[in-house]
């Protein structure tokens, strides 16, 4: 078994009742930190597999109620994790056993009971453990239920094996059907090589999972793929992914691209030329991507900015103000908010590497206190006191060295937290701190480069942190550029070249830990562990978003380098909760536009190709571009209900800003004249064999909203009913006619919708304007001339 594989099998999920499972999470997450899903996903399976005996979920009630149980219960557990679980080496038997051993005491401790100790070592099976094996391998197992969690394997053409996720195959259409998808995938897999190989099968995950959704059972889902009904049932399919696509805010080219390029080819190889599934009457449905006219004229800096960010960069601007000057205050924000970042992770890094410093010291002369300290000579232990002792003892006996009760044996009982920031172990926290200068200084690197960033290789070389001529280089990879762009070399300034030689001597005694146990972990520059167990932090965007304890090294005063205040306390506590690694990179893309009005510059400073300079020459950053065209609408309405209502009463009533604005508003953003060209659209608009005059027009670019639609409906069906003794102020002239050619299209039929048609996304505005109409009688009053 593999524990990360587990997570795809959702029969886990019923096998503990709710509250004994809320208690284990609760209880691992305590005494197991990172570790505590895979182990608790592993428990699961052996309560499955040795102890359940109905359908119901187990409650653990025997165990919590009997010592005896409860011991038989661990011990078994101890014995099915050495017999069946099979990763890297017994090490990792030794934490998954280690975490609940913890959780067990801990949950002995609550009910009153107590367990029977078993000893456990970490570099080989110990006797206690050895007796708990035969005692496993003597139960009678439930072996069909064991090889269904052991899962599904591919081999790929140069041998390698990758998993193959289809225990919801198994579960829904039944284990015969589910052993002929596994022949058949793994044929196919022989043939190519693994890189290939991992793609089909990530996409054949994602069809089979979803065919399982729509068919619950083997007999519906071979209707379902009938020649005759094949190709309806696929496009089900493609509707379904398109979907979620769309909600998770995916690109749709992409999507499309995949389907037509990969899903289906692959699905065709592997199943329909193999005779697996019958050949559809007509072919499988591959739509093409049909990219928009027009497009907003937008450059992706990373990400869409959330709600939280924008109202941090863009709220409470002025309307009246001018563009560039809104764009200043954008800027000033922004360069606050990253000055605020860099000192508050600059003073946190400078007190680790001063720990670092000092605890080499501390373990030169500290006295080392011996486990299991058999003359029963006291040893001066704690923080406080004895911090020098405390230290040297923990850095020789190393993690988890002083037995299940570290903290007691190293002085500080219940005192974890700041036990392990006086030893000064790499955290998620501390990680952070480094790893959010890194992006502030170079914002190509991104959480997934991180992630992998290899400091040594297979063979022990030093390749993630190197001298290349004079210029020392970072190297690590992006795997979503692809192999010939993966590898991707950062230039190291003097500044972080020294943030990137402390994280390295952070980590350094984890480092050296995990190599003696074996595997590859060590390899990595980031590292991670608690008091008992060293890790390498593979999800590590994920791991940083859930982590708020770096919060604290945020929360304060700063100033900068001239004693000027950048924020206060209660402006940082805002701040701390939209700081992420990504977060961090988007913002500075937004910077380096505002301050050098170059996309290029962006696209070099975020590591991207690059950039079509032709046609990227207009584009903005999409937070930027998404923030002026709000701020244009509301800008529009605003001139439209000025000139409506300028001799009225009730005009600072509706309008966004007070009177003092109003002078200031008006100089920068009044309506001026309609272009000439207007008229001459105007008057061609509603006949067909005008379709070459229209074409030759420049074009012309309205914003739309459901307040502006209101506003020219009004204007055109005022002007359109009014007597001929009526007249209307001149302004309102040109009103109509931009009215008639924008409200034109609405109406069009037959051949001429070809020649005008409107932005669909635009319809649902019009329909609400037209369902909710402006008040047409105090309308009139504000357009005519008295």
């Amino acid at each position: 078994m593999n524990a990360k594989q587990l997570n795809y099998f959702l029969r886990l999920k019923n096998v503990l009742s709710e509250d004994y499972r809320n208690q284990l999470v609760e209880t691992l997450e305590i005494v197991a930190g990172n570790l505590s899903k895979a182990a608790l996903n592993v428990y699961t399976v052996y309560v499955d597999v040795v102890v359940r005996q109905s359908t119901l979920p187990y409650s653990a009630f025997d165990i919590k109620n009997s010592n005896l149980k409860l011991s038989l219960h661990f011990s078994m557990f101890v014995g099915f994790i050495y017999s069946e679980y099979k990763e890297k080496n017994v090490h990792n038997a030794y934490r998954y056993c280690l975490a609940f051993k913890r959780a067990f005491k801990e949950l002995s401790s609550q009910s009153g009971s107590s367990l029977q100790d078993i000893k456990l070592l970490s570099n080989r099976i110990s006797d206690d453990v050895q007796s708990c094996i035969f005692q496993y391998q003597s139960q009678h197992i439930d072996r069909e239920l064991l090889e269904y969690y052991s899962g599904w394997n591919c081999q790929c053409k140069d041998g390698k094996e990758i998993f193959l996720n289809i225990a919801n195959v198994f579960d829904t259409f039944g284990s015969e059907f589910c052993e002929a998808i596994h022949f058949t995938i793994s044929n196919y897999t022989r043939t190519l090589k693994t890189k290939t190989a991992q793609n089909v099968i990530y996409r054949f995950h994602i069809l089979l999972n979803t065919f399982t959704e729509l068919c619950n059972s083997y007999e519906v889902l071979n209707h379902a793929l009938k020649a005759e009904n094949s190709t309806k049932f696929m496009l089900n399919v493609y509707h379904i992914l398109l979907s979620r696509n769309i909600q998770n805010g995916n690109d749709i080219k992409s999507f499309i691209g995949d389907w037509n390029h990969y899903y289906i080819p692959n699905f065709t190889s592997c199943f329909i030329d193999t005779g697996f599934f019958e050949e559809p009457i007509t072919p499988f449905i591959t739509p093409k991507f049909k990219s928009p006219k027009s497009s907003k004229q937008t450059v992706s800096i990373g990400g869409k900015f959330s709600a939280e960010e924008k109202e941090r960069v863009f709220v409470d601007i002025p309307l009246e103000i001018k563009d560039e000057k809104a764009l200043k205050i954008i800027e000033n924000r922004l360069k606050l908010d990253l000055e605020h970042i860099r000192i508050s992770f600059q003073n946190a890094v400078d007190a680790i590497i001063q720990r670092h410093e000092r605890n080499i010291e501390y373990i030169k002369n500290g006295e080392v206190k011996p486990f299991p300290n058999k003359s029963k000579k006291p040893y001066p232990m704690g923080l406080k006191e004895h911090p020098c002792n405390t230290i040297a003892t923990f850095y020789h006996h190393g993690y988890g060295g002083g037995g299940s009760t570290y903290t007691s044996f190293l002085g500080e009982q219940g005192n974890a937290p700041e036990l392990i920031k006086e030893l000064n172990i790499p955290t998620t926290d501390s990680l952070m701190a480094f790893a959010s200068l890194l992006v502030i200084e170079h914002p190509q690197i991104t959480p997934s480069w991180l992630q992998e960033w290899e400091l040594f290789d297979k063979n022990g070389n030093q390749v993630g942190f190197k001298q290349a001529g004079k210029q020392w280089v970072a190297v690590s990879f992006k795997n979503r550029k692809g192999v010939a762009l993966a590898q991707q070399e950062v230039l190291l300034s003097k500044y972080s070249k020294r943030i990137v030689e402390g994280l390295i001597a952070h980590t350094k005694f984890t480092r050296d830990a995990l190599e003696k146990l074996g595997g590859d972990d060590w390899r990595y520059v980031m590292l991670t562990s608690n008091l008992t167990t060293p890790t390498r932090l593979e999800n590590l965007n994920s791991s940083i978003v859930a982590s708020k304890g770096f919060y604290s090294f945020l929360i304060l005063d700063s100033v900068d380098e001239f004693g000027k205040p950048i924020l206060t306390k209660e402006e940082a506590e805002q701040l701390a909760p939209l700081v992420t690694l990504r977060n961090i990179r988007k913002t500075r893309g937004l910077q380096i536009y505002i301050e050098t009005h170059s996309i290029k510059a962006v696209a070099d400073a975020l590591g991207h190709k690059e950039p079509n300079l032709k046609t990227l020459s207009s584009y903005l950053p999409e937070p930027l571009m998404d923030y002026f065209n709000a701020r244009w609408v509301r800008i529009f309405q605003n001139a439209i209900i000025f000139e409506a209502l300028k001799d009225s009463p009730f005009l600072f009533n509706a309008l966004d800003f007070d009177e003092n604005k109003l002078n200031e508003f008006l100089d920068n953003h009044r309506l001026g004249e309609l272009p000439e060209h207007l008229k001459k659209a105007n008057d061609c608009l509603l006949i067909e064999e005008s379709q070459q005059q229209i074409e030759q027009l420049d074009e012309l670019v309205y914003t739309l909203s459901t307040p502006l639609f209101q506003v020219l409906i009004a204007i055109q069906t005022i002007v359109e009913t009014a007597p001929k003794e009526e007249i209307f102020m001149s302004i309102i002239e040109k009103w109509y006619e931009a009215a008639v050619f924008i409200l034109s299209p609405f109406s069009l039929t037959n051949n001429a919708i070809t020649y005008r048609t409107y932005p669909l996304e635009a319809k649902h505005m019009y329909e609400s304007a037209i369902n909710s109409p402006l008040d047409l009688k105090l309308f009139k009053e504000n357009l005519l001339c008295h």
